[in-house]
């Protein structure tokens, strides 16, 4: 697919979808990648949870090519002579995490979060996986993490709190690392005076607290009174891999939010492909779920407003018998999803491949 097909095609596909763009040549410049941008703008109702994706991302800092693989570092080429950890984290300081992302070759879209750098390698967190599948030439790009405060500036969007104590907006995170279904979020945070803080952590500044690029987020609004959220950045122009995670004793749920601008059919969604979703063999027995909420519906701590499953060769929504629903618009922006998986064994991985 060409440059300008993509842009026209981008372009038509966000004023569907309520969503402006433009492009930018910051993304993939060394490599001949133009960048669309977007923005898209979340309603978040008031005494509700609101559940929130990151559509977009923020500009990469650097790019290269793999030169080398070794246990947890990449060495890697194309104008680097990087300082010294300037990618690593230090509070006061240096107030980015950032991640090494894959743009092309077998584990392109999979990201790790940066530990270390040299002039010209990458030590990456792991998190259980390895670098196997990556090869010499490979590119990569070098991106911050959207953080509390590069994404809401000052409490943008909710209410601020003014006391800690009555907290009238409060962003949740999910657990993403713990065991099981249904769990509950894993940290709160508010604003508060001139910085985010983090509920029971007294009035640590926590402007920096890392949000994932895949995961949503819930915004409760615990006063009547609405608001508009508007994110903006760049629109990932290629695959999106993330690890799906399996209990082999019982079922588990995966928190997802996928990082696209544009709204996605189940069948385009690569997560039977993937081998990311198993087919039920059954209507009765699902091996396999996917839960979708729907912002639309007022409250909190509510339930999934549908369910989804895989049989006999087609999607099926849980409730409306046997019809195919795998070419209906269910994933994209402002949609969080739970990937909740049967008891068996094999963590796997869900690759999603752009379909604009």
């Amino acid at each position: 697919m060409n440059k300008i097909k993509l842009y026209f095609i981008l372009v038509l596909s966000m004023v569907l979808y309520g969503t402006g763009v433009g492009t930018s040549s910051a993304w993939g410049a060394p490599f001949e990648v133009v960048a669309p941008a977007g923005f898209q703008r979340f309603s978040l109702q008031g005494n509700s949870d609101n559940f929130v994706t990151l559509p977009f991302f923020r500009p990469a800092v650097a790019y290269g090519k793999v030169t080398g693989i070794g246990g947890n570092t990449l060495a890697v080429s194309g104008g680097t002579a990087w300082n010294a950890d300037e990618f690593v984290y230090s509070a006061g300081i240096q107030s980015n995490t950032y991640f090494v992302l894959l743009t092309s070759g077998q584990r392109q879209g999979r990201y790790f979060t940066i530990l270390g750098n040299t002039e010209d390698t990458l030590m990456v967190d792991l998190n259980d996986d390895t670098l196997g599948g990556i090869s010499v030439g490979d590119s990569i790009a070098v991106v911050p993490y959207w953080t509390l405060n590069t994404l809401m500036p000052g409490g943008k969007g909710i209410h601020v709190s003014t006391s800690p104590l009555i907290r009238k907006s409060e962003i949740l995170f999910v657990n993403v690392d713990g065991i099981g279904i249904n769990r509950s979020a894993s940290k709160t945070f508010f604003y508060y005076g001139d910085s985010w803080k983090q509920f029971g952590q007294g009035l640590a500044n926590k402007n920096d607290e890392v949000l994932l690029p895949d995961v949503y987020f819930i915004v409760r609004h615990n006063i009547s009174t609405a608001t508009s959220l508007t994110l903006s950045g760049e629109v990932l122009n290629s695959s999106w891999t993330m690890p799906v995670t399996v209990n082999s004793v019982a079922k588990q749920d995966n928190f997802i939010g996928l990082p696209r601008p544009v709204m996605t059919s189940l069948n385009n969604s690569g997560l039977i492909e993937s081998g990311a979703f198993q087919s039920s063999s059954s209507p009765l027995f699902r091996v396999d779920e996917l839960l979708v909420f729907d912002n639309a519906v007022i409250g909190k701590n509510r339930s999934a407003s549908a369910t989804y499953y895989h049989y006999n060769g087609a999607w099926r929504k849980f409730g409306a018998g046997l019809t195919d629903v795998g070419n209906l618009p269910i994933l994209g922006p402002g949609v969080a999803a739970i990937i909740r998986k049967g008891a068996y064994a094999g963590d796997c991985f869900w690759k999603n491949e752009i379909t604009f």
